[in-house]
This record gives structure tokens, C-alpha cells and sequence, in this order.
């Protein structure tokens, strides 16, 4: 009797070990609640550690809830697209190297657990690796957008939640793979109701400009989102200036240029910094510019603002 009672005992407890940590793993790509991408032949639930490997993507639709169970771990080597999830304040997220979380939807709550909900906006990537719990992650984009109007391109995003963030980066590129920065923008830091973001690009490039935010943690931890693209199309000719290309040794180049009104020039860097910034009057043709000493080797906006037009034209210091 005493080794009937024995055994009843080990069962339990086999029993116990079973309902709670089993570990299931992706073995195909489709939608979380198909049991058969699982190695289980089943959904995974509440009280199941989770592992989505290299190669395999797994999306989630609609709502998945996984509270009210023990510690949980699920592991991304390869990729995990959410809609939205719920998880226990105490539960982990882990992306490994290669790894990834790609949001589906504009509002995508990542935890809610018993802390603030955390957003993961439309197109947002989080690479890994990282580890993400109880319900924190660094910045929840709602949105990155560019639209180019007067001769230049106006860029604003907007951040659903923020933790821990020093400040966004912003750069631009002609081909996508090669990026000049822009500008630094402080971040909020820390914030619970949506931030508010924008920076006029003043010099963009002639057709197609690729624009790529990063935010930077004050750990040092860089995120970056997708790429934006905006065509801009020059709406008058510039005026022409004369030499060009001009040595940094050399006087000033000449402007050629006929205002009808005190108007203002501002040359500008590439990356949209202001150089130096002069008048004009009315009544004269050939303007000399006054670059300043030392002015380095690049490509240089020189802008004159009537006050009806803007006009652009470009400047290489060799």
C-alpha cells in the first residue's frame, strides 16, 4: 500500500512538472495559434517556454494573452511579428544575435503585465540582441514620415512611449547603404503619453532622399527604424556662381544673381548646419560671397531668400 501511495506520488509530481515550463519550438513559419508550426502539434500557452529559431517566422493576429501563468521565457533567433501580446510583468523576451520583433500594425501593446503598456508602432524593428521585461522597451515609434514642400523637406516622427532614451539621430542618403548624419535631437528621456519630433532638412538632395531615424539609449544602446524615402523635385533654377568648383584658398566666388529687393543668402553644409549668411541689395548683378577662413572640402547649399521665392544653388570647395 505504502509503494501504491509511492507511486501515486511520483505520478503527481511528474504530472506537476508536466502542466507548467514545457518548451516548444517553431519548427515552421505561420500564425502563433497553428498548432502545426510547433513542435508540440499544439498552441502554446500560458505557461510554456517558447523558441522561435534561426529561419523561422512566427506572426501573431489579433490579441494573445498569456497571463496569469508561472515565469515564462520566450526566445527569438529568428523573427516574431506582433500583434498584440500580453504578458506577465515577470516574463522575458529574449531576441538573440540575428534575431528580431517587427511590429504589424500601428498600436501593437508588447506587455501590458502590471506595468505600462509598451507600443511597437507600424514597420518598427527591434534587432536583437536584447531582453525585454516587465514591460519595457526603449521607444515605441507611432510613426517616421517626410514630405518635401518649398524646397525642402520637412521630417517628423512621434514616439507612443519612451524609457531610458538620450536623444534621436537623424541622416540622410542618396542609395540607402550610405548615410551622412543631420542632426542630434534631444529625446524626452522617459515618457508615458506621446512625444512630438521634427527637423526641417534645408539642402535636400534633387530627386530621391533616403532618411533613417536611430534612437539612442542612455546606456549607449542604438535602435534604428525603417527608412523613409521622399522625392523632392527643385522648383526654380539657382543662380549661378562663379568659380565653382572654388579652392578653400581662394577669395570668395562670385553670385549671379538680379534682386529686386534686399534679400538674404545662407550657405549652408551639407548636412544642413549654417556656414556663413550675408546680404544683398538690389541693383547689382554679381555678388561676391564671403566664405569664411578655413572653410572645409564638400559640397555647400547657397540659398537666397527673396520675398518671394527661395532660391538654390550648389557649391563645391575643393
Amino acid at each position: 500500500m505504502k509503494n501504491f501511495g509511492m507511486f501515486l506520488f511520483l505520478a503527481g509530481l511528474v504530472s506537476c512538472q508536466n502542466i507548467y515550463g514545457a518548451t516548444i519550438t517553431a519548427t515552421g513559419n505561420g500564425n502563433w495559434n497553428t498548432p502545426g508550426i510547433w513542435s508540440c502539434n499544439c498552441v502554446p500557452g500560458n505557461d510554456d517556454n517558447v523558441i522561435i529559431p534561426v529561419g523561422r517566422s512566427v506572426t501573431i493576429t489579433g490579441t494573445k494573452i498569456l497571463l496569469l501563468g508561472p515565469v515564462i521565457n520566450i526566445t527569438v533567433a529568428g523573427e516574431l511579428v506582433l500583434g498584440n501580446l500580453s504578458l506577465d510583468s515577470n516574463d522575458v523576451l529574449i531576441i538573440e544575435e540575428g534575431g528580431r520583433l517587427r511590429g504589424s500594425g500601428f498600436l501593437n501593446f508588447v506587455f501590458s503585465g502590471i506595468g505600462v503598456p509598451v507600443a511597437l508602432g507600424m514597420g518598427q524593428t527591434l534587432p536583437g540582441p536584447r531582453t525585454i521585461t516587465n514591460g519595457t522597451l526603449p521607444v515605441a515609434l507611432a510613426y517616421f514620415k517626410g514630405e518635401a514642400y518649398d524646397d525642402q523637406v520637412n521630417l517628423s516622427w512621434s514616439s507612443l512611449t519612451e524609457k531610458n532614451v538620450d536623444y534621436f539621430t537623424l541622416a540622410r542618403s542618396r542609395d540607402g547603404f550610405n548615410f551622412d548624419t543631420l542632426a542630434q535631437i534631444a529625446a524626452t528621456g522617459n515618457a508615458v503619453t506621446q512625444q512630438f519630433y521634427s527637423y526641417t532638412d534645408v539642402a535636400p538632395f534633387a530627386g530621391t532622399s533616403y532618411y533613417r531615424l536611430q534612437a539612442t539609449d542612455f546606456d549607449g544602446t542604438l535602435e534604428t527604424f525603417d527608412l523613409i524615402a521622399v522625392q523632392y523635385t527643385p522648383t526654380d533654377r539657382g543662380p549661378g556662381i562663379f568659380p565653382n568648383p572654388v579652392s578653400g584658398g581662394d577669395h570668395g566666388p562670385t553670385l549671379d544673381f538680379y534682386c529686386e529687393e534686399e534679400s538674404e543668402v545662407v550657405i549652408y553644409s551639407s548636412r544642413g548646419i549654417i556656414v556663413c549668411r550675408q546680404r544683398v541689395f538690389p541693383g547689382v548683378t554679381d555678388h561676391r560671397l564671403n566664405l569664411p577662413r578655413g572653410i572645409g572640402q564638400g559640397l555647400y547649399i547657397v540659398t537666397v531668400y527673396t520675398k518671394a521665392k527661395t532660391f538654390r544653388s550648389t557649391l563645391v570647395v575643393q
